[in-house]
């Protein structure tokens, strides 16, 4: 037995599974004794990253899977059913960032965040929990926010990251009644490439684009996947929750959560 217990011989599936933190939860799932299916949009990356999982001795499969593109979700999914790979851990994972606000940055990069982070995640939920919920048996669902989701928004990105927090609360509360339990993952700075994200943006949203290495230097002291991957399943493990991790050099973060729920308590006034 793992520390999963009655999960430990289910399948993992993971949006964004290809490279960064969801890779690193693939891992650990096959750590774990569970089986990875690595969704993510880049065919090629998520393959390569099977090859390797395999090359560990881990039963592992991928599939592509555009979260921005409901018929694709819906095609990984049914296929993943008709292979009979449907997860009993389902991580809400893909996610890309932009620099800037909104009144400056491009509004195609304004869409493009929010269809990948806030409506992506809605429509994995909805591709693929009903499956897993048909299944039966032990089910968890995993949404990768950020720590940006509980300090002041202050750009784009961080506005998104409220929402998929906001969006996973919703899903525990809808799920509970079914004895589903959900992990909302937020870390801070982390050791990926999500600075460098536009390397995979569909054409619609302006098509595929690299950043200079030098702009990922911030991302290099930051946590690191597999750390944040064992925090996660050690909060799947306990059935579910919060699970929070803030690298030592943003420790001035703590006062940004405190300052932002002591101004809405202040705030709040209660009527009749």
């Amino acid at each position: 037995m793992t520390i999963l217990g009655e999960y430990e011989t289910g399948v993992f599936a993971v949006t964004g599974g290809a490279t960064g933190i969801g890779f690193a939860l693939a891992q650990r799932a096959a750590e774990l004794g569970l089986r990875p299916a690595l969704l993510d949009v880049r065919k090629d990356a998520a393959d390569e990253a099977v090859e390797l999982l395999r090359s560990v001795g881990a039963s592992a499969v991928a599939y592509h899977c555009d979260v921005t593109d409901t018929a694709s979700l819906e095609e990984a999914a049914g296929q993943m059913a008709a292979d009979g790979n449907v997860a009993s851990i389902l991580w809400i994972n893909a996610g890309v960032g932009t620099v800037g606000g909104f009144l400056g940055a491009r509004l195609r990069d304004v869409e493009w965040v929010y269809a990948v982070n806030v409506l992506g995640a809605i429509h994995t939920a909805r591709a693929f929990v009903p499956a897993m919920l048909e299944r039966g048996g032990p089910t968890h669902v995993g949404l990768t926010a950020s720590v940006a989701a509980v300090v002041p928004a202050e750009h784009v990105y961080g506005a998104s990251k409220h929402a998929v927090l906001a969006i996973g609360e919703a899903l525990r509360a809808e799920l509970a009644e079914h004895g589903v339990g959900v992990t909302l993952l937020l870390p801070g700075h982390a050791q990926t490439r999500i600075w460098d994200g536009a390397r995979a943006r569909p054409e619609r949203f302006g098509g595929a684009a690299s950043m200079p290495e030098g702009f990922g230097e911030g991302w290099k002291i930051g946590l690191t996947p597999p750390e944040i991957a064992a925090a996660a399943f050690t909060t799947v493990a306990d059935g579910g929750g919060y699970c929070v991790l803030l690298p030592g050099h943003e420790r001035q973060r703590l006062v940004k959560v405190d300052g932002r729920s002591k101004s809405i308590r202040d705030a709040l006034t209660v009527v009749g």
